[in-house]
């Protein structure tokens, strides 16, 4: 029997955005545990993401405010 795996000590548990943060799309969606549809929709319900090069960036304050929004229904479904 293996034992179990260690996690990583860069990496965070899914769901914690903080707000001070700037985190790449990829690390963002998966943290949230958002799929290809969920990211889509997020995108097109104004998620604010910087396009910079070839990467997207999301800033942990702006998303949350966005869902903060988005619970409040200012955000238009």
């Amino acid at each position: 029997m293996t034992p179990p795996r260690k996690p990583t000590p860069d990496s965070s548990p899914p769901g914690i955005i903080e707000a001070d943060a700037v985190y790449v799309a990829a690390e963002f969606y998966r943290r949230m545990r958002w799929h290809r549809h969920s990211q889509r929709q997020a995108r097109r319900l104004g998620l604010p993401v910087i396009r910079f090069g070839s990467r997207d960036y999301i800033i942990g304050r702006k998303a949350l405010e966005w869902l903060e929004k988005l619970a409040e229904g200012a955000v238009d479904t």
